[in-house]
């Protein structure tokens, strides 16, 4: 990462990468490693292949029982909904305000 201002190079330890969750529709196979699962994933995968997918890594099938959790929680979904709304609302206040 560098200053935009001066070139100087800012930190040497981070990196970025991109995951382009499109190209990971177009996949048509099992997946590879646990990157391109959690991708599939992430895609809203289903049927039998997010079925294997979960017998096969733990975590997403963690991530996938908490998920119909919370899908099954009225209240827990309610208070999803009015966290996405106040930010909407938020950006659409900054938006007004040249801020945004």
């Amino acid at each position: 990462m560098r200053d935009d201002e001066t070139g100087e190079r800012l930190c040497d330890d981070l990196e970025i990468h991109f995951l382009e969750l499109e190209k990971i529709k177009a996949i048509k196979r099992r997946p590879k490693n646990a990157l391109e699962a959690w991708m599939m994933y992430l895609n809203n995968l289903e049927g039998k292949e997010m079925e294997a997918i979960t017998m096969e890594n733990p975590g997403i099938r963690k991530a996938l029982t908490i998920e119909k959790a919370f899908w099954q929680s009225e209240k827990e979904h309610r208070l999803y909904e009015l966290r996405e709304k106040a930010m909407r609302d938020e950006i659409s206040a900054l938006a007004g305000q040249g801020r945004g």
